[in-house]
This record gives C-alpha cells, structure tokens and sequence, in this order.
C-alpha cells in the first residue's frame, strides 16, 4: 500500500522521496559530555522528498515528537568564523541604517 505524502509547504500530495539516510542522531545541537553519551543519543531516519508543485524539499519522515529539547542544548553559530563576519557586517549596516540584503 502506497501513503500518500503531503507537502509541508503548500499541501499538495505531489511528493516524491528520492534519498534516505538511516540511522541518523535527531540532534544536532546537544552537546555531549563524552563519546559514550554521544553514541547513544536518539536517531531516527531521514528521508528527503521534492515536492513538484512549490520545489520544496523535506524530510517527510520528520517526527516533532521525538526531539526533545533538554538541558546541554546549543544552537550558537558564533564559532564559526565565516557567521560571525556575516552578523558583524549585518549589525554594522542595520547600525547605519544602510540596505541589508545582499550582504
């Protein structure tokens, strides 16, 4: 039996899955303390899929459910270099009142 896969953009059910990864950490963001308790966080599998009437691709397996937001989360970006010059260069020109876009 085939499911039926919706959008998660515009609805429509014309959807195709064209790559899968299995066993995959659902975070990205929660720092571990040794390697131990890294290889035992949460995986599930990704599959992609490209919706042919608005573009856009997704994992449709996605599960809100199963990402818990617990303590040891970090989503700062600020590590990375080539991000820090972006937000330095953004925080100057909204400063100066100057056009954003294109940055």
């Amino acid at each position: 039996m085939s499911e039926r896969i919706s959008c998660a953009v515009c609805g429509e059910a014309t959807v195709t899955p064209f790559f899968r990864l299995e066993d995959v950490p659902i975070s990205c963001n929660h720092l571990c303390s040794s390697r131990s308790l890294a290889l035992s966080e949460p995986r599930a599998a990704i599959c992609l899929g490209f919706c042919h009437d608005c573009g856009h691709v997704f994992n449709i397996e996605y599960d809100p459910t199963e990402l818990k937001y617990r303590s040891g989360y970090e989503a700062s970006l600020r590590g990375s270099q080539r991000f820090r010059e972006y937000e330095d260069a953004l925080v100057d020109a909204l400063a100066a009142g100057r056009e954003v876009f294109g940055l």
